[in-house]
């Protein structure tokens, strides 16, 4: 709990910065939930996000949370996740450079924390993200102390790879959309890089500040270890709106 409390205080900060040097500013809210199935769970599960960004001209600042309402344990705290962009320019096309912090509580005593970068590349019809990141996976002391563990509190991933490429049939200014991409990312996810994720999306722009979307992923079991990776799909529905 004390780790979210310093995150959202670094990110008000950050909006300060922001509101500081322009007055030239956007929200946008997207909500969604997601319906699916694991191989390695008998029952399906749902989770719910919710994402509120803040953009002034080119610095980008999110914050998200996501609930697994399908623990049959509910956790007081959510996962969260938190992205800073800057938007740059570089022989007349736009790059997006990203940090980002993920944690994810699995239980009260165990919790996943991931941080890394990202650059972001888009065309008319293609957007593409490289970058790296690392993981640590921690013990609580009083759990580490209790269970009398000999061994470190933290195991570390350092360097993993993180990929996108997706297509679009149209381009950005068309009211509605299909894409296809392959990645081993999302908001709250960071697969290993042998392990893709296959996304089928649709969205429709109700107005110009208002978009409805549904998408379709598919998790693979990886390339080499397809025993001990837990794979399957899930739906995902939800909204974007803009406030300007």
């Amino acid at each position: 709990m004390f780790l979210s409390v310093r995150i959202i205080l670094i990110m008000l900060i950050l909006l300060l910065i922001c509101m500081s040097k322009s007055v030239k500013s956007q929200f946008q809210i997207e909500l969604y939930e997601d319906i699916g199935r694991y191989n390695s769970v008998a029952s399906p599960f749902f989770k719910t996000a919710a994402m509120v960004s803040f953009q002034c001209d080119e610095y980008v600042v999110s914050i998200g949370n996501q609930w697994n309402v399908s623990k049959k344990d509910l956790i007081s705290v959510p996962d969260l996740f938190i992205n800073y962009t800057h938007k740059f320019v570089v022989f007349k096309q736009a790059i997006d450079v990203q940090a980002f912090l993920l944690y994810i509580p699995f239980t009260p005593p165990l919790y996943e924390l991931d941080w890394g970068v990202l650059a972001a590349y888009s065309l008319q019809r293609f957007r593409f993200k490289l970058g790296t990141h690392f993981r640590m996976y921690r013990i609580s002391r009083t759990a580490f102390e209790e269970n009398v563990l000999h061994h470190k509190r933290n195991i570390f991933e350092y360097f993993n790879m993180m990929y996108l490429v997706t297509y679009y049939i149209n381009r950005p200014d068309k009211r509605w959309n299909v894409g296809f991409s392959l990645t081993n990312i999302d908001h709250f996810m960071i697969n290993q890089e042998t392990n893709p994720v296959f996304n089928l999306q649709m969205s429709y722009d109700i107005v110009p500040t208002f978009k409805l979307f549904l998408e379709g992923w598919y998790k693979s079991a990886g390339a080499f270890n397809l025993s001990v990776n837990p794979f399957g799909f899930f739906i995902r529905s939800g909204c974007v709106c803009k406030i300007q």
